[in-house]
């Protein structure tokens, strides 16, 4: 049998630890062997390998993975519950030029400087991920209506105001955003992406860093 306890440290501080017990029958009696093992350093592993997996390694936000089992699990609520909620889609407009003019060491710290300011744009409640090289998603949970998605983007457009030092230089960032709205724009999480990514597409051809609502006649590669 194994059981898992917090021991104390002759310094006060807790250490966890693995008890296993084990019990032998011999010559008409019974022994029993207690194992104890200090686990500190398995757990810590343990630790490690799920930020592995469930975060991004730059920006140190959710990746793709954590975002996808957040938004299904949102997307339950909501059916349950009766309730909306949005995917905004970011793309950083001219990430390309950075990197080949100034570095891939340059375009890192925007991205990092770019994840801290979403996160600063959004409730608590809210998700900001990176799902891709220079894109990121947001899944807003809980909105009453088209509005509480917008003053997410305006505030993001408003921050892109305020440079970004790289190697003494300013950059104003720019970015193209697209919005979908659960269950309008679709019921699952697969359509709600490709939806909210048509719609940033669609701003990005048509004048960048500014924020769309997805629309039914947007199709991705086209304008119209």
């Amino acid at each position: 049998k194994k059981i898992e306890l917090n021991g104390l440290r002759q310094d006060k501080t807790n250490i966890p630890l693995e008890v296993t017990v084990y019990k032998n029958d011999v010559n008409d009696s019974q022994m029993y062997i207690l194992i104890i093992r200090d686990i500190s350093d398995f757990n810590q592993t343990v630790e490690n390998l799920k930020n592995l997996a469930y975060y991004d390694q730059l920006t140190k936000i959710p990746n793709r993975t954590l975002f996808r089992d957040r938004a299904e699990a949102a997307i339950r609520i909501a059916q349950r519950e009766d309730e909306k909620l949005a995917i905004v889609y970011i793309d950083i407009d001219e990430f390309k030029v950075i990197n080949d003019t100034m570095g891939h060491e340059a375009g890192d710290i925007l991205l990092k400087e770019l994840s801290q300011r979403f996160q600063e744009c959004v409730r608590d409640s809210d998700t900001v991920s990176r799902v891709g090289g220079d894109e990121f998603t947001i899944l807003m949970l809980k909105i009453s209506c088209h509005e509480d998605a917008s003053i997410v983007a305006e505030r993001i457009l408003k921050s892109n105001l305020i440079p970004v030092i790289i190697n003494d230089q300013e950059i104003l960032p720019k970015t193209s955003l697209g919005i979908s709205i659960f269950p309008k724009d679709g019921d699952n999480i697969d359509m709600l992406l490709k939806n909210s990514d048509a719609a940033m597409y669609f701003a990005k051809q048509n004048g960048k860093n500014q924020f769309m609502f997805y629309r039914p006649n947007m199709i991705k590669g086209v304008n119209q």
